[in-house]
């Protein structure tokens, strides 16, 4: 079982990469990721709604991203990932988004801290807004963007996840 998982990941320019994550749900959980997206359905952010496969210890470390932790430690210093930029997803996750999104996003490292956590409400047309936004601001000025993101990153995402306890 180990306290990693290791998940493939589609990197710059569509190369595969392996992304390393603190375990934070049950072992074969993909298995079960289509029918419990059929049954439960998606909420704002794309995860299953109610998903009974994270673990007590993944329900503390999966909002504020510390599953994500171990790829400052492997993907990071490999180059094969940024410190923020858009998520990296598996082939699955990018057939739901438009193909030219796709196209662009993937010319770039996806990010430790993805970008998309910004989205107003996280619903899937409001992460794609955020996504277009950045990539947009990324192709004026790469490192000022990345900086931008990183900081708006560091604020919002922790004070989002104290409302959701909260209320």
């Amino acid at each position: 079982m180990g306290i990693f998982y290791v998940k493939n990941r589609l990197g710059q320019y569509g190369r595969p990469i392996k992304i390393c994550k603190f375990r934070s749900m049950v072992p074969y959980s993909d298995v079960l990721y289509d029918e419990l997206r059929r049954t439960h359905g998606l909420d704002d952010y794309g995860k299953i709604k109610n998903d009974f496969r994270i673990t007590r210890i993944g329900k503390i470390i999966r909002p504020l991203c510390f599953d994500e932790l171990p790829q400052m430690f492997t993907n990071i210093p490999r180059g094969e990932m940024s410190w923020v930029g858009i998520r990296a997803r598996d082939e699955t996750e990018w057939s739901e988004y438009p193909e030219y999104h796709k196209r662009e996003a993937l010319e770039h490292k996806p990010g430790l801290f993805g970008v998309g956590r910004l989205s107003e409400g996280g619903a899937s047309s409001g992460v794609l807004k955020i996504e277009r936004q950045y990539l947009q601001e990324k192709a004026e000025r790469p490192f000022l963007t990345d900086l931008k993101y990183f900081l708006k990153l560091l604020y919002t995402v922790p004070i989002k996840e104290v409302k959701k306890i909260i209320n």
